[in-house]
């Protein structure tokens, strides 16, 4: 075997490492954008039910909502939807 074909092999073998790297990479990057939507839909939530139990009766009125709808939202943990 000459020096040029186990050079071309050996080339070969990095390329396909770094494909496997990027890959890896890229399956990472995916794995940590699917959780911090995650995350931003967890405090979205909790945001939004603590805003709502804060509002008085007569905004809860105005928007078409009871006190126990809001009882109801409120209570959910903030992981459900």
């Amino acid at each position: 075997m000459s020096n040029a074909t186990i050079c071309n092999e050996v080339s070969a073998r990095n390329i396909n490492s770094k494909s496997g790297f990027s890959v890896a990479i890229g399956s990472l990057m995916n794995a940590v954008t699917a959780v911090r939507k995650v995350l931003h839909r967890w405090r979205r939530n909790s945001t939004s039910r603590r805003q709502l139990a804060g509002m008085s009766s007569h905004m809860l009125k105005d928007i078409g909502i009871s006190r126990s709808d809001v009882v109801n939202e409120v209570t959910k943990p903030f992981w459900k939807d």
